[in-house]
C-alpha cells in the first residue's frame, strides 16, 4: 500500500429481540360475519368493544452491515488528510416503532420486510487541509441511497376499521424514494492577538553561559513532562544529555485550545465559516405510500437547504 494509506474492515451484525409494537386484540377474525352495527367492517370477537391495541414486546430485527474505511495523510505544504468509508447495509425487521399495528393482527410474520432505516448503500468522505495565510479546510460528503417506504391501499380491506392494508403481494416497507447527497465546508483562521514574553531562563540552570557551551546540564526537578522533558519546547535533544530528564524543563508547546507544539499561546481570535448543504440540493423525505392519496409517492417534507454560520471566538 502506498505510504500513508491505511485501510480497515468491519463486518457488524445487530439482532433486536422484545422491539416494541401494538396489535389489536378484537380485530375480526378470519371469516367473521358482517358487522351490522358498522357496515363494511366485520363482527369483533367482542361486539361490545371497539378495537382494542395492546402494546406488547414481541418484536424482532436484524441488520447486516459490511464497512470498508479508509485514511491518506500527505505530508506537505497543504497537510492533507483523506478518509472515508462505504457501507453496505441489510436492515430487516417487523415492526417500527411502538404505536404500528399489523396489516393483518392474526400473521404477524407478515410484518417482517425491510427496516424504514434500511439504507442499501452509503459513503462518506472527507478532508483536512490547510491554505496558505493558516486557514483550515474541512470539507464532507455524504451519499445515501432510498430509504423504503410503507404502500398501502388507503382502504378497510381487511373489515378490521384500521386502514394499514396493504395491496395483495406487497411486502411491508417496499415503496422505493430517492437517494441523498449533500456536501459540508468549513474554513477556520486563527489569529494570535498578542504573543506572550519569553521568560529570561539561566542557561544550564545557572551555569555561565559563556564559559563553556558544552557545560554538563543539571537534572530537572520533579514535576513537569515525565521522562525525556528536554528543551524549552518541552522536546527533547537540543541539549547534551538530555535524554532522561536532562536541561532545563520546558513549558511544552500546549496552545489556548490544548493542543500540540504548533498551537500559538497567548490569546487569540479564530474566525469560524461553516456551509452546511453546499451545492444547495433538494433533499426529500418522508414519502406518502397511500394509494387513494393524491400525494401517492411523493414526498411531504424536506431537509434543509443551503445555510452559511459564521462564528466569532476569543481565546484568553
Amino acid at each position: 500500500m502506498p505510504k500513508g494509506l491505511g485501510l480497515t474492515f468491519s463486518w457488524d451484525v445487530t439482532r433486536g429481540v422484545h422491539l416494541y409494537r401494538s396489535r389489536n386484540l378484537n380485530a375480526p377474525l378470519p371469516g367473521a360475519p358482517l358487522n351490522p352495527a358498522r357496515p363494511g367492517t366485520f363482527l369483533p370477537p367482542d361486539p361490545t368493544k371497539g378495537n382494542i391495541n395492546q402494546l406488547e414486546s414481541t418484536g424482532t430485527s436484524l441488520s447486516n452491515n459490511y464497512t470498508i474505511g479508509f485514511r491518506q495523510q500527505i505530508r506537505n505544504k497543504w497537510n492533507l488528510n483523506l478518509f472515508g468509508n462505504y457501507t453496505l447495509g441489510y436492515n430487516n425487521s417487523d415492526t417500527d416503532n411502538a404505536f404500528n399495528t399489523p396489516a393483518d393482527n392474526y400473521n404477524l410474520r407478515g410484518e417482517w420486510g425491510r427496516s424504514g432505516q434500511d439504507t442499501r448503500h452509503r459513503f462518506f468522505t472527507g478532508t483536512n487541509f490547510r491554505l496558505p495565510w493558516g486557514v483550515n479546510v474541512n470539507t464532507n460528503v455524504n451519499w445515501s441511497s432510498s430509504r423504503p417506504y410503507n404502500i398501502t391501499t388507503g382502504l378497510d380491506n381487511n373489515g378490521d376499521t384500521v386502514l394499514n392494508d396493504r395491496p395483495e403481494g406487497v411486502k411491508r416497507n417496499s415503496g422505493k424514494g430517492p437517494g441523498l447527497f449533500n456536501m459540508n465546508m468549513g474554513f477556520q483562521k486563527t489569529v494570535v492577538l498578542k504573543s506572550p514574553e519569553k521568560p529570561t531562563i539561566p542557561a544550564n540552570n545557572g551555569a555561565n553561559p559563556f564559559a563553556s557551551s558544552f557545560a554538563e546540564p543539571q537534572r530537572g526537578g520533579g514535576g513537569g513532562v515525565p521522562a525525556g522533558g528536554g528543551d524549552f519546547g518541552g522536546q527533547r535533544g537540543n541539549f547534551p544529555g538530555g535524554q532522561r530528564g536532562g536541561g532545563q524543563r520546558g513549558q511544552g508547546g500546549r496552545g489556548p485550545d490544548g493542543g500540540g507544539f504548533n498551537q500559538p499561546r497567548g490569546p487569540t481570535m479564530t474566525f469560524r465559516i461553516q456551509v452546511q448543504n453546499v451545492l444547495n440540493n433538494q433533499q426529500l423525505n418522508s414519502y406518502s405510500g397511500v394509494m387513494t392519496s393524491p400525494f401517492f409517492g411523493r414526498a411531504n417534507s424536506a431537509r434543509n437547504p443551503r445555510q452559511v454560520e459564521a462564528g466569532l471566538r476569543f481565546n484568553f
